[in-house]
């Protein structure tokens, strides 16, 4: 039956481009077929290539923007991982790292009923934050949006939120020594930068100060908080 109806149909369509092509036999007709098949063959192919090709480019293309994304540059992460920058590079790096310290600082503290010394200096980087502003509508430069506490992701436990605390203030220190060192630096700016460096500093030993205390409690099965 299937054979059958495969004779019927390449009969119909034998018949059909008699009519449509003006072909005087069906020698003709399936010549024509066999043609118009092979060009179709042919542009099925060129149009597979062509598919695949873009599809090759937008792979491409996606891999890219993946690696340019998994490239962290906010705050200190761009600062350290850069070597030649601009003022507004400076500015905008500064102000990333103030915001992200005073997210991590306010979720660990509220996370660990104020924990000392989180709670305090997250304040510390409200006022950080604060210096740095205006020098922004002084330069005529953008202020960046403040989606730190989008990054951030609380340690699982109060060794580990002091821990972070001693890596991000010398990251931040680290960042500071850089820019001080640039030499065409706006008198103000380098100012600002020396003092919130000095801060760091303080933060730091105020973090290796509790971090030491935790864990000679932790040491005797005490928690100081």
């Amino acid at each position: 039956m299937k054979k059958f109806m495969g004779t019927m149909v390449k009969t119909t369509l034998t018949l059909g481009l008699l009519v449509m092509t003006g072909c005087s036999n069906v020698s003709d007709t399936e010549s024509k077929i066999s043609e118009i098949t092979s060009k179709t063959v042919e542009s099925a192919s060129k149009l597979s290539e062509e598919v695949s090709e873009v599809t090759s480019e937008l792979s491409e293309a996606a891999s890219e923007v993946t690696s340019a994304l998994s490239k962290d540059t906010y705050g200190t992460a761009g600062a350290l991982a850069d070597d030649n920058y601009t003022l507004e590079e400076m500015l905008t790096y500064a102000l990333q790292d103030e915001y992200l310290a005073q997210a991590k600082y306010t979720a660990i503290a509220e996370a660990n009923n104020n924990a000392n010394p989180f709670a305090n200096i997250a304040e510390a980087e409200a006022t950080h934050i604060n210096e740095l502003l205006p020098l922004f509508e002084k330069n005529g430069i953008t202020v960046p949006a403040n989606d730190a506490s989008d990054r951030v992701t609380l340690p699982d436990s109060l060794a580990a939120s002091y821990a972070m605390g001693i890596e991000g203030e010398t990251q931040n220190i680290s960042m500071y020594k850089r820019f001080l060192e640039e030499e065409v630096l706006p008198p103000d700016v380098k100012a600002v930068f020396e003092r919130l460096m000095a801060a760091s500093e303080e933060h730091l030993q105020a973090f290796e100060q509790e971090n030491a205390n935790f864990g000679g409690n932790e040491d005797k099965g005490n928690n100081p908080n």
